[in-house]
């Protein structure tokens, strides 16, 4: 019975990855354990088939973003960074801080550590436009922690984009305290695996 539920699993991310190259998928991951509060939705599935980091990075229109959206939905984390980048920065969308939100918690709850510091920043400031939510400083605390622990596994895994994060983090104190050392090796780590920015 687990070896069919296993095999479905992977099917399900196998087709959605297929049907969906066109429109940049993203990633999947393993689930649970941040400090994060639910929202409405109802946490999604999880896949354990991981295509590359790229896949769902660079969007181009509303459609995409919006399938970014959808394959959040269906427990791919890093799409979930990339819609809720695309709400919160208004790319290639209308910006919406309560849809930025809801993506960014739902990554963070798939573990994705990128998803994470985002997520922390918006408890940090709150969310000025959306009645009732109100900044947290305990609950961005608690957030930088945990994204902190999950970006040092997922760099560690040669994972360009969580290098750079955690190199800022350790530059800012972010999730523990200041270490320009690590952030200096982490920001190399960033530059060798593909980020320019990081290569100053």
């Amino acid at each position: 019975m687990r070896n069919l539920t296993v095999f479905v699993l992977i099917l399900i991310a196998v087709v959605a990855a297929t049907a969906c190259k066109s429109d940049k998928p993203s990633t999947s991951a393993a689930g649970g354990g941040s400090s994060v509060t639910s929202s409405e939705e109802p946490a999604p599935a999880v896949s354990n088939e991981r295509p590359g980091d790229e896949d769902c990075r660079s969007t181009q229109d509303f459609k995409s973003v919006e399938r970014c959206v959808e394959l959040c939905k269906a427990a791919h984390e890093n799409a979930c960074y990339v819609a809720g980048t695309s709400y919160a920065d208004g790319d290639k969308v209308e910006r919406d801080e309560t849809k930025a939100f809801r993506n960014f918690e739902l990554g963070c709850r798939m573990n994705s550590g990128t998803s994470c510091k985002r997520l922390a920043a918006i408890y940090a400031i709150g969310l000025p436009g959306v009645t009732g939510f109100k900044a947290s400083a305990e609950r961005a605390a608690s957030t930088y922690k945990y994204a902190r622990e999950r970006l040092v596994k997922e760099c560690s895994r040669k994972q360009a984009l969580p290098c750079s994060e955690l190199a800022g983090m350790f530059e800012e104190g972010l999730g523990g305290p200041v270490d320009k050392a690590l952030a200096a090796t982490h920001r190399k780590q960033a530059c060798e695996l593909g980020v320019k920015a990081d290569c100053t």
